[in-house]
């Protein structure tokens, strides 16, 4: 009977989880208390627009949201499903990013008395609004691809593809995993790989939405802060870089008055 073998299957899914191994248990949770504090530095950053537009309010706490569930799947060994939320994650950061450059756009413009709209911010509303991720990720990275931030993007855009990989199942060419035993069972060096690929991705994230903040003026971090920073990037990230963004945030941005 399936009822049967269904009930007798829940007794050892409770069992399962119960014990099921995560990383902060294992020898890799040093590795995973960095990830993690890279992950609470940028959570913080986005708390910044609690109290921003309501746009960017949404899609922060969107990016937070995914940005916790990543980072829980991680630790219980859930790769997969990991990259998932951490793909939904980036087209959140993104959003945030265009829709900074979006409000920067009008306040430039109406320095100069202008309150009318434009081709220009009718084309970055339309692109935040567009469920085409592809429309949207290829008109940011040509939008700044003079900017400060050109490298990270494009660093971003190259893991947004690879975790794209675990979303569209016709590019799935790996056996995929089909219980939950064999779908949390990792090798050391894959483990390594694993929180190595996350660390990037939180570096380069946290370099755009720094880049955010300090074209919308929305938050100053001490100066303690700053250099945790720096120090938590080191690893991906080179200290002029994010100096840069900091003191040169408006280099390559177009506006269309």
């Amino acid at each position: 009977m399936i009822r049967d073998n269904g009930l007798a299957d829940y007794n050892h899914f409770k069992a399962f989880s119960s014990k099921q191994p995560t990383i902060i248990e294992s020898n890799r949770e040093p590795i995973f208390k960095e990830v993690y504090l890279s992950h609470y530095f940028l959570y913080n950053l986005l708390s910044h627009y609690e109290k921003a537009s309501p746009d960017l309010k949404n899609f922060s706490s969107i990016a937070k949201r995914d940005l916790i569930s990543a980072l829980n799947l991680i630790n219980m060994n859930h790769f997969e499903s990991a990259y998932k939320d951490y793909r939904s994650f980036i087209e959140s950061c993104l959003r945030v990013v265009a829709t900074t450059f979006r409000e920067y756009v009008v306040k430039q413009r109406r320095s100069k008395n202008n309150y009318s709209s434009s081709d220009q911010l009718k084309t970055i509303r339309s692109l935040i609004d567009t469920n085409s991720v592809g429309k949207f990720t290829n008109w940011i990275m040509e939008e700044f691809s003079d900017s400060i931030i050109k490298e990270d993007l494009l660093q971003i855009n190259k893991l947004y593809s690879l975790f794209s990989n675990y979303v569209h199942t016709n590019n799935i060419t790996h056996t995929v995993s089909s219980d939950l035993a064999s779908l949390t069972t990792h090798s050391s060096d894959s483990i390594s790989d694993v929180l190595n690929t996350v660390k990037k991705l939180i570096a380069f994230c946290t370099s755009i939405i720094y880049f955010s903040t300090c074209l919308s003026s929305i938050c100053e971090l001490s100066q303690q802060d700053f250099y945790w920073m720096i120090s938590s990037l080191k690893d991906f990230i080179p200290e002029k870089h994010i100096l840069d963004i900091n003191n040169s945030t408006t280099t390559g941005l177009y506006v269309d008055f």
